[in-house]
């Protein structure tokens, strides 16, 4: 018999939970039902056995959703329940309590590894703050990221069964196309210019200012005849420089990305915090040479397929760096290889499918 197997999440914008949750079941093997909750109605991508639910603030919404989900979750019957993102794991946990669901069949699945706090509401730390009190009768918790699980044990979340499960990437789907480029090139006027990429989504996090900053140094400009590249959710807001607009391309929101990276020279991401970025593994499937802080997992990932600057980089390291990865461009690209050995979909897959059975077995 099939076992069934309950996922929680927030929405489907695209973001890194949604790609891997998307990916573990598309290369998931067939002894398992996947049934997929999104607490928002915004589901993008066609995957079968979803529920979409409109989860608000508004208490009375509040309550009236999680009573169906509650519901739902029951009828459904799983063999086992697993949340991504924090307040995912907060309501499965409450629901498990309320149905008398075993909690050693939960699986929490985090995904970054740095908070700063300032940045975020009230709600979210309160949630945090009760998460570190419940990790410990959970049944396992599961980091993207080994700096993540570091990170949470910092805070305070105890559990005797932490493990690490990194980021899969599908090589068929990322893979370089000449043709492809010479169409973007030709679609965005670039000629000899260099596209440096910036993918994230915009939050106080991701420090998109130091990166449309370098648009207004001369010196770098002359050097390198840069055009920026910007695309991810709600980009289409970041403020740039007015007197540089003509060398930016905002994409905003882009589901096929893999087109845009064939036009990217370098990617840049200079978080605050992450755990395992999958931007970065995507370029590195594209043999893009990748340059980043030393925040999350990024060292262990990158390797020698770009180059590591300080956690809070200046605008003139990474200027620096971006000019040295130009110049010898050819030392890091080997990125594809470095993704191929470590962290190709299908091993990933079989990590969360050898967990599943050890949580299954267990009475």
């Amino acid at each position: 018999m099939k076992k069934k197997i309950v996922h929680l999440i927030t929405g489907n914008e695209g973001g890194g939970a949604e790609q891997m949750l998307q990916k573990l079941i598309l290369f998931s093997s067939n002894r398992y039902i996947h049934y997929v909750i999104f607490l928002k109605n915004q589901n993008k991508h066609k995957i079968r056995n979803n529920y979409n639910f409109n989860f608000s603030k508004n208490p009375i919404n509040f309550i009236i959703e999680f009573i169906k989900l509650t519901i739902l979750i029951k009828k459904i019957k799983p063999n086992i329940m697993m949340s991504w993102l924090y307040h995912c794991d907060f309501l499965i946990y409450i629901i498990a309590k309320l149905i008398k669901f075993p909690l050693e069949k939960i699986l929490w699945n985090v995904r970054c590894s740095y908070l700063d706090l300032k940045d975020y509401s009230f709600i979210t730390k309160l949630i945090l703050s009760l998460l570190i009190k419940f990790s410990k009768n959970i049944g396992t918790i599961i980091f993207n990221s080994y700096e993540g699980k570091k990170y949470h044990q910092s805070i305070g979340y105890l559990n005797k069964n932490m493990i690490t499960i990194p980021n899969g990437f599908d090589l068929n789907k990322f893979k370089f196309s000449k043709s492809k480029r010479k169409i973007l090139k030709k679609k965005y006027k670039i000629k000899k210019e260099k596209v440096l990429g910036m993918i994230a989504r915009n939050d106080p996090t991701k420090n998109f200012e130091i990166f449309t900053e370098l648009s207004n140094n001369s010196n770098f400009k002359n050097m390198l005849n840069p055009k920026f590249l910007i695309a991810g959710k709600n980009t289409n807001s970041i403020s740039i420089p007015k007197n540089n607009k003509k060398l930016f391309i905002s994409l905003g929101y882009k589901k096929n990305i893999q087109d845009f990276l064939n036009l990217v020279d370098v990617l840049v991401l200079i978080s605050k915090g992450e755990g395992f970025p999958n931007v970065i593994g995507e370029a590195m499937c594209m043999n893009v040479p990748v340059i980043c802080n030393n925040v999350g997992d990024n060292k262990l990932i990158v390797k020698d397929s770009g180059i590591i600057i300080s956690k809070k980089p200046s605008s003139y390291e990474l200027r620096k760096n971006i000019i040295k990865i130009i110049k010898h461009k050819k030392m890091y690209k080997t990125g594809r290889q470095n993704i191929e050995s470590r962290f190709k979909i299908k091993k990933i897959v079989k990590k969360y499918e050898y967990l599943f059975n050890s949580v299954i077995g267990n009475k």
